[in-house]
């Protein structure tokens, strides 16, 4: 008994700690999994277009505070972001950022599925299968879509999830959650920093009110090079370029009281957008600052070719993209963080943009 016992404690101690679960968040927005939802009983993307859609500009729906003038009827002056600048710009910032994690504590705040992380549960699946109202296409990009990047925001900027700082980094839906739709549009908004830009206002329009062509007419730069052959210069049709320019008023009401960072998206396609402002007017629209006048500089402004999100289904199948592949390089996950970013003034924006 004497020899097992002295066996036994000569054996060597087995170290029972466990490092902590920890998954990198950059490859978290790279791989995650956007849901392909169905609508009506078909893939949300094929859902037939109704028409018209009611654009109607209301205090209400915009959630501006003052009554802002939309004097001029027609569009602003629209030059294209170029595509590779984005690029550049978000490869740089998602790149260039110190390595960071998602922890087991952030695990119930990331609802976009991807592997080692999370996956759909029985809920999920069974919501996604009838995004059916305008409620529910609400709900669909703020669970899935951004709240998962808000939270990958607050990682990056090293906030803990219960200070008050927090707060700046939730969208608020300035329509009630039970106020009932009066236009066919809604406006989501992360408020202003001291350091930023302004507040981001998300125009959401489901995709069964405004469709890949409407957002080409919307993004179409008001000076097409001559000469130069693309279809994403391809003549649109009138009833596109109406439902362009009434989105653009949509646009411009949302902005002018808050700030000159904007995202308009149907879900399945994405435009980010930036309006020029005039030097030294920039610190009326953060904070508390006064709603501004369309015609003080809102006239010119930067917008995106439409992205399209790269729908997954839950068993990861790869969906055919509805149109030509761009070979981007960035997901949308990673423009929107990088956009919010750079909205409350923590990434850059390319001089030579501008």
């Amino acid at each position: 008994m004497k020899t097992m016992k002295r066996n036994a404690t000569l054996r060597p101690k087995v170290n029972a700690y466990t490092p902590p679960w920890r998954f990198l968040l950059q490859t978290y927005l790279r791989n995650a999994l956007c849901p392909a939802p169905t609508s009506g009983g078909v893939p949300l993307r094929e859902r037939p277009k109704e028409r018209p859609w009611n654009f109607s500009i209301s205090a209400e729906a915009s959630g501006a505070n003052d009554s802002v003038a939309l004097t001029k009827s027609t569009s602003p002056t629209v030059v294209e972001l170029d595509i590779w600048d984005f690029r550049t710009m978000v490869r740089k910032y998602v790149d260039g950022a110190p390595d960071c994690f998602i922890t087991e504590n952030d695990k119930p705040f990331m609802d976009m599925p991807c592997y080692d992380v999370n996956s759909l549960t029985e809920g999920h699946v069974n919501f996604l299968s009838r995004v059916n109202t305008q409620d529910e296409f609400m709900l669909l990009i703020m669970k899935f879509i951004l709240g998962p990047v808000t939270e990958c925001c607050r990682i990056l900027n090293n906030i803990s999830r219960n200070v008050p700082l927090a707060k700046s980094l939730e969208f608020i839906a300035l329509r009630g959650p039970h106020s009932a739709s009066v236009v066919d549009w809604d406006v989501l908004r992360i408020p202003a920093t001291v350091h930023g830009e302004g507040a981001l206002s998300i125009i959401c329009v489901p995709p069964w009110k405004l469709d890949f062509e409407d957002l080409r007419a919307f993004s179409m730069p008001t000076k097409i090079p001559e000469n130069y052959s693309h279809p994403r210069f391809m003549e649109t049709s009138a009833e596109a370029i109406s439902n362009a320019n009434n989105l653009w008023q949509v646009v411009l009401d949302a902005c002018a009281p808050a700030g000159p960072c904007f995202v308009v998206t149907n879900y399945v396609f994405w435009c980010f957008g930036k309006f020029r402002t005039p030097q030294g007017s920039s610190e009326s629209v953060k904070g508390k600052g006064k709603a501004k006048d369309v015609d003080e500089g809102w006239t010119t402004v930067t917008v995106s070719t439409p992205i399209e999100l790269e729908m997954s289904v839950p068993n990861s199948v790869r969906l055919p993209m509805m149109t030509e592949p761009m070979g981007l390089g960035c997901t949308v996950p990673e423009c929107l963080t990088f956009w919010i970013q750079m909205t409350r003034g923590a990434a850059a924006w390319l001089p030579q943009v501008d």
